[in-house]
């Protein structure tokens, strides 16, 4: 699924970073040089939470969104203190359209 996600989003004019975990992340942050605006992710990659991730890149990169991704219920992560109640979030299994729109929108809202 990552991999045809990554191609949408390359297709849609996006430039697309993939890394399989935290640690891949933030070396990938630490080469690129140009800046990294959205970070695209399950509420607990491997190795960080995810809001400890957000906070190392925009360190690295300054201003960046974040936008979950589980398949888990929104309402779940936030009762089991795993996702912020006001933090973009994507259902696994939305379709790419409402995904696409939903990063839009996660861009425009501005600061992460």
């Amino acid at each position: 699924m990552q991999k045809v996600i990554e191609a949408i989003l390359q297709r849609s004019g996006y430039t697309v970073l993939t890394a399989g975990d935290a640690t891949q992340a933030l070396a990938l942050a630490l080469s690129h040089a140009d800046p990294i605006h959205l970070l695209l992710t399950v509420p607990e990659p491997e190795g960080f939470l995810a809001s400890d991730l957000a906070a190392e890149l925009a360190r690295i990169h300054g201003d960046i969104r974040i936008l979950y991704w589980s398949g888990y219920p929104r309402e779940l992560l936030i009762a089991l203190d795993r996702l912020p109640p006001d933090a973009p979030f994507v259902q696994k299994g939305v379709s790419f359209h409402k995904l696409l729109q939903i990063i839009r929108e996660t861009l425009a809202r501005g600061g992460g």
